[in-house]
């Protein structure tokens, strides 16, 4: 309550009055704010830190303390010491230094802002989150992005691993899962992050036994998660949790469900499940890109890192450092760089494995073969990415197709036929090298297989001429089923003459292209593995190809 005489301009002196009860009403508002500020920092468990820079005058005997860097820090307990990241032990990750993950990123930024201000969504009539559990294959960077939200974040933030929750102790996980919920409310608003959650969420069983500390770990986590202790509206505690495991069964009757699988009341009490999944092409290109960029001893061209990022589907983050480190320890090792041939070298390792020693005359075939790929994809106006003679595993080398041309959906009848084409030019090459009795090699073989299979759906989709008539859908779908019968020999007898067609148009295009087809084989024998800026010196540019 304020007492003031100001109460209208007909006394003389109420300017006075009014500029009295004004200052009163600020002074009170600063006080109430200061109170409010006080309270919120206390049960936060914040204070005011600050750096001392001390400094004596000998000559007037007088010693001046300078206060500088003042900053709100946390005051942790001595129990809890350790158990709460200080922020000097917060990690300078960020989200934007973590590749892809793009929808979790934004998913976890907006939570960052509610826990900074939650009284503001509050008032908007949200609830307060309970968590957000993000699971995918390994080495996708779940805990990268934990680590960026603790760096984002200005929040209290408490790490654990579920596995320290089962131990040899009867009743030690529960109390274990109640004391971390019981830490993080004192420091509300706070992050709890539980890596690798399946050691205790899995499926339950409800049988004695074998796993049952983790079912009483586990049911702990639930009642703390959303029990009569829950959050409240201006002091949440946010549970982000990471996991390899399905957070659904792909099928509720198969015996993974229990397995490989989340307790389904688990997966409910989180807000949101964010997939982390593998990088694609484009993430791939951007994290090799910025980790090379930082390595000293790297020459690399973007045409390699185009090549290394279409190469390595269905690789992790991880797995991709795992080649650049071991590229790293080869160019070491070498006394060289690391250049183009030891980062694809070094892939291709760990992908396929070792390289294998040849016979020089198998080199030489499987240099035309390869070649003959090369120039049939060449002349169907596509620039191969790679064409190795390297023999690793049960492969004597291959061309790789551009992804460009792979991801390519609507195709003409054209383009299908180069793509046959494209396919039969190794056997044409071996043809055209070795005669027409030539014995037919393994990779020749599965060209052949995958040529067929190409002109079947040719016929399926573009029908032949006169002879065979274009198909019905219903007999498109008895050849899919049945894969015998009179409509599944129409379909073998067009493809047939579809392969005949284009063997002798392969054949043609090869003898007038005999010096280029020269050019490529000789260079593969020398090399081994030639990249697209290296048939680009061997060949005519392809119009409208940068």
């Amino acid at each position: 309550m304020l007492a003031s005489r100001f109460a209208d301009d007909m006394d003389p002196q109420w300017q006075t009055y009014r500029s009295q009860v004004a200052e009163s009403l600020v002074a009170t508002c600063r006080r109430l704010y200061r109170e409010k500020a006080a309270d919120n920092l206390a049960q936060e468990r914040k204070a005011l830190m600050f750096d001392t820079v001390p400094h004596i005058n000998a000559a007037s005997k007088v010693i001046s303390i300078r206060l500088r860097n003042l900053r709100l820090a946390r005051a942790i307990a001595a129990a809890d010491a350790g158990e709460v990241m200080d922020d000097v032990e917060r990690p300078r990750t960020r989200f934007e230094d973590v590749i892809g993950a793009d929808t979790a990123k934004e998913e976890l930024k907006f939570f960052i802002d509610y826990l900074r201000n939650p009284r503001r969504f509050a008032a908007l009539g949200l609830k307060p989150p309970k968590g957000v559990l993000l699971y995918g294959p390994p080495g996708t960077g779940k805990t990268m992005l934990a680590r960026a939200m603790a760096g984002e974040s200005n929040v209290a933030f408490i790490s654990v691993v579920a596995s320290n929750f089962v131990t040899m102790w009867q009743g030690s996980g529960p109390q274990s899962v109640r004391d971390l919920f019981a830490r993080a409310r004192r420091y509300a608003p706070s992050i709890i992050f539980i890596d690798e959650i399946d050691a205790i969420g899995r499926v339950r069983a409800g049988s004695p036994g074998g796993g049952q500390a983790e079912e009483m770990a586990l049911n702990a986590l639930l009642t703390e998660m959303d029990g009569f202790t829950g959050n409240s509206n201006d002091r949440p505690v946010f549970v982000l949790a990471a996991t390899n495991f399905r957070t659904e069964p792909d099928d509720e009757r198969s015996p993974e469900k229990s397995s490989r699988t989340l307790d389904p009341a688990l997966v409910r009490r989180f807000s949101r499940k964010i997939l982390v999944d593998l990088p694609d092409t484009a993430a791939r290109r951007k994290y090799l890109s910025l980790r090379l960029a930082d390595a000293k001893n790297a020459i690399v061209s973007e045409t390699v890192l185009d090549l290394l990022a279409e190469k390595s589907v269905g690789m992790s983050i991880a797995n991709l450092e795992q080649v650049i480190e071991a590229a790293g320890r080869t160019s070491l090792q070498k006394g060289t760089e690391i250049t183009d041939d030891v980062l694809v070298e070094v892939l291709d390792t760990v992908r396929e494995g070792e390289a294998r020693e040849w016979d020089p005359r198998f080199l030489e075939s499987t240099a035309r073969h390869e070649a003959g790929h090369t120039i049939l994809y060449w002349l169907s106006d596509w620039w191969a990415p790679e064409v190795s003679i390297v023999a690793r595993a049960d492969r004597g080398g291959g061309m790789r197709r551009c992804e460009a041309e792979v991801k390519q959906e609507a195709r003409t009848r054209q383009e299908l036929l180069a793509e046959i084409r494209t396919s039969l030019g190794g056997r044409a090459a071996e043809m055209f090298y070795y005669g027409q009795e030539t014995g037919l090699s393994t990779g020749a073989w599965g060209d052949l297989e995958q040529a067929s299979d190409k002109a079947r759906h040719m016929v399926c989709t573009y029908g032949m001429d006169d002879e065979f008539g274009l198909l019905a859908v219903s007999d498109i779908f008895k050849y899919a089923e049945a894969k015998s019968g009179p409509t599944y020999e129409r379909i073998n007898a067009a493809a047939a003459k579809i392969l005949k067609e284009q063997m002798a148009l392969t054949l043609k295009l090869l003898e007038e292209n005999r010096q280029h087809l020269d050019a490529v084989s000789q260079a593969l024998l020398t090399k081994n593995r030639l990249y697209r800026k290296d048939l680009e010196k061997l060949l005519p540019p392809i119009k409208g190809k940068k």
